[in-house]
C-alpha cells in the first residue's frame, strides 16, 4: 500500500453563473461575490464623485481553513482564461483524518470527502454555486517509505542519493539539507523527493507544540496525536519517497482527472495509486540498478569518531537508561494496571514505584494512572518529567588523541570478535563506558551488537537497500481513520 499524501482539487463554478466575453474564451462569475460570504481583497480603490471610497478589481486572498488538526488551503478564482473559473481546496487527507501522515490510507474518495466537508462546512453557500460533479485532480501527492537498521544508516543512504540522477530526472537546483528533490519545481509533469521523516516528525513537533502553547487548540489536538510514543519510534530510520503526480502527468497515462472518475477507477483498481507510483518513480530506481553503497569503512569510522567524540565530551554527558526503565514502568502500569505491572516486575515493583514519587507524581496519580488515561499526562510530558529527574549527567572533559584511538580499536575489536565476545572480556562498566562513546559518536546499540555479522555485508546493491516493501507500509497497531462527514459517492 502507498500513501495519498496531498490532494489538489478544482471545483468549478455551475455554468449558470457564468459569463464569457464576446470571443468566448475568457470566462468570469457573474454574481455578487459579497454573496458568496467569503474573504475579499482589492487590487483597486477609487473616490467616487460624493467622496465614497469603492474597491475595485476584488479578488479572494489564500486562507486555511480550519479543521479538527491541521489546516486546509483555500483559494477562489473568479476568473480565467484556461478553464472555467473554479475553487480550489488542498490538503493532506491524512493529517485531516488523523492528525498525521506518518502512515495512512491511499483512499482518495475518503480524503476528498473529508476535504468536501470541511469547505462546505466553513463555506455552506458554495453548495449552491459549485459544480462538485466536475471537481478534477490538480495533482496527488503519493508517498512510499523505507525502513532501514537505524537513523545513521538513513542519513548514509540520503547522503548517497544526492547523487542519483537518470534520463529526464535530473536532481532538481532546490536541496535542503534533510530533503533530496528530483525535477524541476515548474514541471507540469513530476516532482519528486526523498526525505528522512523522522527529522521532519520532530521539527514539525516542536512547532506544533509552541502554536498550541499560544492557545492554537487545533494544533493542541495534533501534538495530542503526536505524543503517542509509537509514532515517534516508527518514524526513526524511515526515509520516504514522495511524487507530485500532475494532471498533465496522469493525462498521458491515460487516468482520468475527473475526481469521481477516479474515485471510481480506484473501485476497479484498487492498487492503482501503488501502480502509477512505481511507474512515476521508475527512472530514479533505474538509475541505482548497478550502484553498490559501502555502509562504512575504516577511514570514515575513525573520521566519525575523531569528529565526533571530541564534541561530545565536551559536552555534558546524559544517559537516560534509569530515565528509559522508569518510562517504561509508567507505561506498563497505564496499561497493564497495577496488577500487571507486579507480575511483569516482580520485586523491582515498589522500587521503581519509589523512583515515580521521586520525579514528582502523587500516590494518588500513579494509583490512578491505569483508570481514566483522560486525566493522564501526555506521553512526552510524562517522559520530560522523569528525564528531569533521573537523567545522569556527566560533566565535560578533554579528550586525548590516545583516547580516540583507543575507542577506534575498541570499536575494530566489536569487529572482528562480536560484541558478545568483547562484552565477556572486559569489566562490565569499561565496556559500558566504550559502548556509552561509541553511541555519542552517532553509532546505534543495535548497530553495533550486529558489526561483527554484517561486516561481510558491508558492500550491498545500493538497489536492494532501498527496496521499497508496499506490505510493510503500516505498523500492526493502525487503525484506518473514520471520517466525521457522512459525504460519500454513490
Amino acid at each position: 500500500m502507498v500513501l495519498c499524501d496531498h490532494l489538489c482539487i478544482n471545483i468549478p463554478f455551475k455554468s449558470k453563473y457564468l459569463n464569457c466575453d464576446a470571443n468566448g474564451r475568457y470566462q468570469f462569475v457573474n454574481v455578487d461575490l459579497f454573496d458568496l460570504d467569503i474573504k475579499l481583497g482589492s487590487r483597486s480603490v477609487h473616490r467616487e464623485d460624493d467622496g465614497e471610497i469603492k474597491p475595485q478589481l476584488l479578488y479572494h486572498p489564500y486562507e486555511s481553513l480550519p479543521t479538527n488538526f491541521t489546516g486546509m488551503a483555500l483559494k477562489v478564482y473568479f476568473d480565467s482564461i484556461y478553464d472555467q473559473p473554479y475553487v480550489q481546496i488542498k490538503a493532506s487527507p491524512a493529517k485531516l483524518l488523523q492528525g498525521h501522515n506518518v502512515f495512512g490510507t491511499d483512499n482518495i474518495e475518503q480524503g476528498a470527502m473529508e476535504m468536501f466537508g470541511y469547505l462546505f462546512t466553513s463555506y455552506p453557500k458554495f453548495i449552491d454555486f459549485l459544480d462538485i460533479s466536475n471537481a478534477w485532480l490538480s495533482h496527488i501527492d503519493v508517498t512510499a517509505s523505507i525502513r532501514f537498521k537505524d537513523q545513521h544508516t538513513a542519513d548514509q543512504v540520503l547522503a548517497f542519493m544526492r547523487r542519483i540522477q537518470n534520463g529526464q530526472t535530473l536532481l532538481s537546483d532546490k536541496q535542503h539539507k534533510n530533503t533530496v528533490y528530483w525535477g524541476g519545481v515548474s514541471s507540469r509533469l513530476l516532482n519528486h523527493k526523498c526525505y528522512l521523516k523522522h527529522n521532519e516528525y520532530v521539527e514539525q513537533f516542536e512547532d506544533y507544540k509552541l502554536l498550541a502553547k499560544r492557545g492554537d487548540k487545533a494544533a493542541q489536538r495534533v501534538v495530542d496525536v503526536m505524543s503517542d510514543i509509537r509514532l515517534y519510534n516508527w518514524t526513526v530510520g524511515l526515509a520516504r519517497f514522495e511524487t507530485r503526480m500532475k494532471k498533465r502527468w496522469l493525462e498521458r497515462q491515460g487516468i482520468p482527472t475527473k475526481l469521481y472518475d477516479l474515485i471510481e477507477l480506484q473501485r476497479k483498481q484498487p492498487d492503482i495509486l501503488e501502480t502509477l507510483f512505481k511507474k512515476a518513480t521508475h527512472s530514479i530506481f533505474a538509475a541505482l540498478r548497478g550502484q553498490t553503497m559501502k555502509l562504512t569503512d575504516d577511514h570514515s569510522i575513525y573520521s566519525q569518531i575523531s569528529n565526533n567524540l571530541p564534541l561530545a565530551s565536551s559536552k555534558r554527558q546524559i544517559s537516560v537508561t534509569k530515565v528509559i526503565k522508569v518510562f517504561d514502568f509508567y507505561l506498563c502500569i497505564e496499561r497493564h494496571g497495577h496488577r500487571g505491572a507486579k507480575e511483569h516486575y516482580g520485586t523491582q515493583y515498589f522500587t521503581l514505584i519509589g523512583e515515580l514519587v521521586k520525579c514528582g507524581f502523587t500516590e494518588d496519580y500513579i494509583g490512578n494512572l491505569p483508570k481514566n488515561h483522560l486525566n493522564n499526562l501526555d506521553h512526552i510530558t510524562a517522559y520530560i518529567t522523569v528525564y528531569r529527574k533521573l537523567r545522569k549527567v556527566t560533566e565535560p572533559n578533554n579528550v586525548s588523541d590516545l583516547q580516540i584511538q583507543n575507542i577506534y580499536n575498541f570499536y575494530k575489536r566489536l569487529k572482528s570478535e562480536g560484541y558478545i565476545t568483547v562484552k565477556k572480556s572486559m569489566s562490565k562498566a569499561q565496556f559500558a563506558k566504550r559502548i556509552s562513546a561509541l553511541t555519542s559518536c552517532g553509532f546505534s546499540k543495535a548497530y553495533l551488537q550486529n558489526l561483527h555479522d554484517s561486516d561481510s555485508k558491508n558492500i550491498i546493491p545500493f538497489v536492494k537497500l532501498v527496496e521499497i516493501d508496499f506490505n510493510s507500509q503500516l505498523p500492526d497497531w493502525y487503525e484506518p481513520p473514520v471520517s466525521q462527514f457522512n459525504y460519500k459517492l454513490a
